[in-house]
């Protein structure tokens, strides 16, 4: 069953997504490089943000001004100010701040890439 996610460039926030190690281990000489998108891809039209892994079964899609508006984006987990790791409410919180993620539709336009490698 299609879930439509297969139409959506998915964004994470920061380098070393949980995902990472799902895919290293699939694939162990996998070569993984980590683009950076610009921030203003978030206004671009039919960009939407998912509170938690976008494949989940019953994920719900909010726009990004839905998302913020609703306080969905915990950016002080996202930014590393909330306090040591160690604290496993710490912890707890950045892991539910990291499997959030972007959506964009269909593709990323060059112009978004910021770190595009020449080769």
């Amino acid at each position: 069953m299609s879930t439509g996610m297969e139409y959506y460039v998915h964004l994470c926030w920061d380098r070393n997504h949980h995902m990472e190690k799902n895919i290293r281990e699939r694939d162990k000489d996998m070569r993984l490089f980590y683009l950076e998108i610009d921030r203003l891809i978030l206004y671009e039209p039919g960009v939407v943000f998912t509170p938690g892994v976008a494949n989940a079964i019953g994920m719900p899609k909010h726009t990004i001004q839905e998302a913020v508006d609703g306080g969905m984006i915990d950016y002080d987990a996202l930014n590393r100010r909330i306090g040591s790791l160690r604290d496993s409410s710490n912890q707890a919180r950045r892991q539910r701040a990291e499997r959030t993620e972007i959506l964009v539709p269909e593709h990323v336009a060059m112009k978004w890439i910021r770190n595009f490698p020449n080769g």
